[in-house]
């Protein structure tokens, strides 16, 4: 065997593994999204806010007022499996921001999060929600300072 042939079968020996945890990993992402999405509006986050997915009823809230860049802590009551949240804008990319919210306890689960800077002053966020596979999306009504 020549040198290039041993050269390319070690590269394909160690990229193969590679590539396939990988597309695992994307696959699992994409194959697990739900296949409906809740969306809800919610006034004022630091109040509280209310839903209702698949029959179960749930409550976000916020510790203080949401301003860009300023961590705060988000807890959702509601029974799930696993849970994390996200922050969008309509027609714009934010970034990763993906926070996994923490089991505290009776069907309690809790952040440290923060809005992402809008460089364009924008304050018409969405928070994401994926809970276990279902994605509840919810527009927020109270103005971000």
């Amino acid at each position: 065997m020549t040198k290039a042939k041993l050269a390319l079968s070690l590269l394909a020996a160690i990229l193969l593994p590679v590539l396939w945890f990988n597309g695992a990993a994307i696959r699992e992402q994409w194959e697990g999204a739900p296949a409906m999405t809740l969306q809800a509006r919610c006034a004022n986050p630091q109040l509280g806010c209310s839903f209702t997915l698949q029959g179960q009823a749930y409550r976000l809230s916020s510790d203080q007022p949401l301003r860009a860049g300023t961590p705060f802590f988000l807890t959702l009551e509601g029974p799930g499996h696993k849970v994390s949240a996200s922050w969008q804008m309509q027609g714009m990319e934010m970034g990763p921001n993906r926070y996994q919210l923490q089991a505290i306890g009776d069907g309690q689960w809790r952040t440290r999060t923060a809005l992402p800077v809008c460089n364009q002053q924008r304050q018409d966020w969405e928070l994401h929600l994926l809970i276990d596979q279902h994605r509840v999306v919810l527009t927020l009504s109270e103005r971000a300072e």
